[in-house]
């Protein structure tokens, strides 16, 4: 692999020399945009750094964190360039070459990003960081087995972090090796009992491999210990392995204290929702679930079991052309569902 990658913006080139500034004044530069940063300035912080760079080109720290302030904001695209010249200046460095990786992401240009990240692990064998940021972007992009391969030499770096069990683990379950995952996720648990995403990782597994009852204790242990501040995903979680486990009435608290929470989006908690609708029905609670299948509608319309609830809630208030069209919907849909036909007979036979 060539270094840098085509991809890549170029290096940048350091304007005229200002009059020539003391260390000492550099140093006051540095120092003020240094509290700018902490303050959350940024961007009085990267004039700072520009002109300590343009005064000291050389500087490849400074280079390095007009980067930073740059990504931070909201730049990301612009903070390329300095990191490649910090890299350059100081190729040994780990923190530029893990946060080129991570502006690249920012900034959109996922190839850069994979790129960056294999050329700072090569670069920097014994650096752990570089290794786990390598495997972390590398799944984010499907490459499995250079993922695994990568966050297995950081997890030997370093043994003792969770958080890189824990992504060893997503990687080990990617690859279909859950027994491997499962031991990743453990260890993680173990390393770091607090860590929330590695018992959800944990129940997610035991999902898939048959276990709803342990599921629902480790997806437990993530609420209890995320408390107030428990993600959607994990409620909606919860909520599917307790109606896997015949507790219908406490499955529908579960999925409307995901439907609640202050992040209820994506499809954790368009499932939630489509489920809340469906336990409704099944209760004839069909007021309830009318607007929470018409919501399921607007977010997935080619969503079968949605319009064919939203058929039901029709029939249930007397609207027989509304519950034709809508058990109509549900068969074009999926013409393979047979419930929705039945449905449909029903409501042609009244």
């Amino acid at each position: 692999m060539t270094w840098p990658p085509h991809d890549l913006a170029p290096l940048p080139t350091v304007a005229a020399r200002p009059a020539m500034a003391t260390v000492t004044e550099r140093e006051r530069w540095r120092a003020t945009a240094e509290a700018r940063a902490r303050a959350g300035q940024f961007a009085a912080a990267a004039r700072l750094f520009e002109r300590l760079v343009a005064a000291a080109p050389d500087d490849a720290a400074a280079w390095h964190r007009l980067g930073v302030m740059l990504a931070e904001g909201g730049q990301a695209a612009r903070a390329i360039g300095p990191i490649r010249r910090a890299i350059a200046l100081a190729p040994a460095r780990p923190a530029p070459q893990t946060d080129l990786a991570s502006v690249c992401l920012i900034a959109d240009r996922p190839g850069a990003a994979l790129a960056a990240s294999a050329a700072a692990a090569r670069l920097l064998p014994a650096c752990a960081d570089a290794w786990f940021r390598w495997g972390t972007v590398a799944l984010g992009q499907g490459q499995v087995g250079v993922a695994r391969a990568a966050l297995a030499h950081a997890d030997r770096l370093r043994p003792d972090d969770p958080d890189t069990a824990n992504m060893l683990g997503l990687a080990h379950q990617a690859a279909g090796t859950h027994s491997a995952a499962r031991a990743a996720f453990n260890r993680a648990v173990v390393l770091r009992p607090g860590l929330v995403e590695a018992w959800l990782n944990t129940a997610q597994l035991l999902k898939v491999a048959g276990r709803p009852d342990v599921a629902a204790r480790a997806v437990a242990a993530a609420l209890s210990l995320a408390k107030a501040t428990a993600p959607a995903a994990a409620l909606a979680l919860h909520g599917d392995l307790l109606e896997r486990l015949a507790r219908p009435a406490v499955a529908e608290r579960a999925y409307r204290a995901a439907l609640s929470s202050p992040a209820a989006t994506g499809p954790s908690v368009a499932a939630a929702r489509l489920n809340l609708a469906r336990l409704c029905g099944a209760r004839n609670a069909w007021a309830e679930a009318h607007p929470l299948a018409l919501r399921a509608i607007v977010a997935a319309p080619g969503e079968a079991v949605a319009h064919h609830l939203l058929g039901g809630a029709h029939r249930a208030a007397g609207h027989t052309d509304d519950a034709a069209a809508a058990l109509r919907r549900a068969l074009v849909c999926d013409p393979v569902r047979g419930e929705a036909a039945l449905v449909l007979g029903d409501v042609f036979a009244c």
